[in-house]
């Protein structure tokens, strides 16, 4: 019996130590604040297109965006692995050439899905971004295309993934970038289903690959165990997704917010009621 409890004990220690996020602060003075999640988009302006980020410019939000890399080697923004739900193909993003992805139009506007630099280029230098790095088995290489252009703008940048090998590789070969690990409890609306790669991601043991400097984590799951030892113990740098109303802005009190289907501080909390 008591060495069942010490077994119990040590395990528990253990995961405590692996939970723990980086030791290093972010300024919040240069990553506070809201994010317009994959751009500031509506019905007539797709997720993740230079429309989207000119607006979210125009406001004075910074941007969450997603970044893919191409067959070719090009690095491009865009949200999901394929491109069926905006472009209407069954095609994964990383199967395709930048040639073939320009043939695409997301939704029914004329915006075609852009690369990397033709965002930075779009957005300027000092709109603060939240860069998502989705998961590709060529890590090396995904991860130094990207850093190579953000290295080159002077406004303030962090990268994040869900992919606990990428936060890994910033802390090993980028030590300078902020970098941020992606988590979320389970089942929550039926999204995230109990099986291995969840389970391990929504523990949090992952943060010991990365050490991360913030958690970006789902504002729905915030009542998860693990989050609330981790925010206990740790007092980490916060990033909340997705806050989708007024309500959930005001209520949550994260250091970098990120928000869609709304704008932030709008009186009646109706975008339609607002600059187009």
């Amino acid at each position: 019996m008591l060495t069942a409890s010490l077994i119990i004990i040590g395990l528990f220690l253990l995961w405590l130590y692996l939970i723990a996020p980086g030791r290093r602060k972010m300024p919040m003075e240069m990553f506070g604040g809201y994010y317009a999640h994959r751009g500031l988009w509506n019905k007539r302006v797709p997720e993740n297109s230079l429309s989207a980020f000119r607006r979210a410019r125009e406001y004075g939000f910074g941007v969450e965006l997603d970044v893919h890399l191409t067959s070719d080697g090009e690095t491009v923004v865009f949200h999901d692995d394929d491109l069926k739900r905006m472009c209407g193909s069954d095609k994964k993003v990383r199967d395709c050439t930048l040639r073939e992805l320009r043939e695409y139009r997301l939704l029914d506007s004329g915006e075609c899905i852009p690369t990397l630099k033709e965002f930075l280029e779009t957005v300027g230098e000092d709109m603060p971004l939240i860069v998502e790095i989705k998961y590709d088995p060529r890590r090396d290489m995904i991860c130094r295309k990207t850093i190579s252009l953000l290295r080159e703008r002077k406004g303030p940048f962090c990268v994040e993934s869900f992919d606990p090998l990428i936060v890994r590789w910033f802390r090993k070969n980028e030590k300078k970038v902020f970098r941020g690990q992606l988590a979320y409890g389970l089942n929550v609306r039926g999204r995230h289903p109990l099986n291995i790669k969840n389970l391990v991601l929504s523990s949090l043991a992952v943060n010991v690959l990365g050490r991360p400097d913030f958690v970006a984590f789902d504002h729905q799951c915030e009542k998860s165990v693990p989050f609330r030892i981790m925010n206990a113990l740790y007092h980490p740098v916060l990033a909340a997704w997705t806050l989708r109303d007024e309500k959930a802005m005001t209520n949550e009190k994260r250091d970098m917010r990120i928000f869609e289907g709304f704008i932030p501080g709008a009186s009646s909390g109706n975008e339609q009621s607002h600059k187009a």
